[in-house]
């Protein structure tokens, strides 16, 4: 199975998996030469002997699967993991991800089982986050809030796509992800 948890910036994506590695006691694991960076980071985090795996790199506030690469860079490390763990739960998130529905419906077409979780948070909301990471990070605030406002768009256009196309989805907030994906998967 593979779970992606999908959203704007700002709209609890990365707050969703720090709370569920809270509750799941997850290991770090590195492979070297993946990804943007060839630095020493984790790619991915194991729980329950490998069957339970959260694609990315968790060392900050942000994380996700954006540092590893393109939807497709992000669907070869599902491959690699499937080979090496076919059992296993992949959980991922990031903003590249969020707008897929390519490579999502090819893991359904090799019967990866994916379940997407569509985070339901305003913009409004999302630009508040946003702006509030700027601010404790020492950034100016957001210069053109347009882009995510359309993104928010474009996100609920792949969630129609891909519930269209039979896909298991779910629109819900960030706290009913995480409380559904701990019922689920802890």
């Amino acid at each position: 199975m593979i779970v992606q948890i999908r959203g704007t910036s700002g709209s609890g994506k990365s707050w969703v998996i720090h709370k569920f590695m809270e509750a799941v006691n997850f290991n770090p694991v590195h492979l070297k030469h993946w990804g943007k960076t060839r630095r020493r980071i984790p790619l991915y985090y194991e729980a329950y002997n490998h069957k339970l795996i959260i694609c990315g790199n968790y060392r900050s506030v942000c994380g996700g699967c954006d540092g590893i690469g393109s939807a497709r860079k992000v669907f070869q490390l599902y491959e690699i993991l499937k080979a090496w763990y076919p059992e296993a739960v992949i959980i991922s998130e990031g903003l590249l991800l969020s707008e897929d529905v390519k490579w999502t419906k090819e893991a359904y077409r090799r019967s990866w089982e994916p379940r997407v979780y569509f985070l339901r948070t305003t913009a409004d909301k999302c630009i508040n986050n946003i702006n509030f990471r700027r601010k404790e990070a020492g950034k100016e605030p957001l210069e053109n809030e347009l882009n995510t406002r359309a993104r928010v768009e474009v996100i609920e256009r792949a969630r129609l796509k891909l519930r269209e196309q039979g896909l298991w989805t779910r629109a819900y907030s960030s706290t009913q992800t995480l409380d559904d994906m701990i019922r689920r998967l802890a």
